[in-house]
């Protein structure tokens, strides 16, 4: 996993340069990405740094995490969780991350069975969990996330398996950007997971659960 690593010690200016690589990671329309650049931020000044009214709060950062690994994983957990300004962020978020990815192979078996329940009850295929009978629907996939019944760790996960975010975007008609945006989250979300992922494991647990959906 991403957020283990021995690597220990780092300065307050390079905090902040993490925490500005992830906002800039996550933001809608962006085409920054953390990974390639090795989560450093552009263009950044230690002269900027030191007139930063946040100062304070990276340098607390540098001393309470002083892996870079965890501050990347603190930063991105908290993003996800809606916290992008270094004012909201807490321990909380990131806390409640890592128990999510302890239990991420129960949760996705759990939350599949659910979906495979709601799409027998509804009498969805499997494929139209993702692609909806009327192209300017939400796909009943994002209504499970939307309703917290899905979460975005198994979004990922699904999107790991089946790429379905590509089609989703390019075929279906999204004015209010609802599903663009959730599938915005996915693609930015999953390279932290990657390690995570047991593809054979995953695609199994999917299998068994919709083959009778599928009949």
């Amino acid at each position: 996993m991403i957020c283990l690593s021995t690597e220990t010690g780092i300065a307050p200016f390079d905090v902040w340069s993490i925490y500005t690589s992830i906002n800039l990671h996550f933001k809608k329309g962006g085409s920054y990405d953390a990974f390639k650049f090795n989560f450093k931020g552009p263009r950044l000044k230690r002269e900027s740094f030191m007139a930063n009214r946040n100062r304070y709060s990276f340098e607390k950062l540098a001393r309470t995490y002083p892996k870079k690994n965890d501050l990347i994983c603190y930063f991105m957990s908290n993003v996800v969780a809606g916290n992008a300004w270094i004012n909201n962020m807490n321990d909380t978020a990131y806390n409640q991350w890592l128990a999510k990815i302890q239990a991420l192979d129960y949760s996705f078996k759990a939350e599949m069975s659910d979906a495979a329940a709601v799409a027998e009850r509804n009498g969805y295929s499997f494929d139209q969990l993702f692609n909806p009978r009327d192209k300017s629907d939400v796909p009943a996939i994002y209504k499970l996330y939307q309703a917290e019944r899905v979460s975005l760790e198994s979004l990922a996960i699904l999107d790991n398996l089946l790429h379905y975010t590509k089609s989703i975007n390019k075929n279906l008609s999204d004015p209010l950007e609802i599903s663009s945006d959730i599938s915005h989250r996915i693609i930015k979300y999953k390279p932290f997971l990657r390690s995570e992922m047991n593809v054979e494991k995953h695609k199994n647990i999917v299998i068994n659960l919709f083959t009778s959906v599928s009949k």
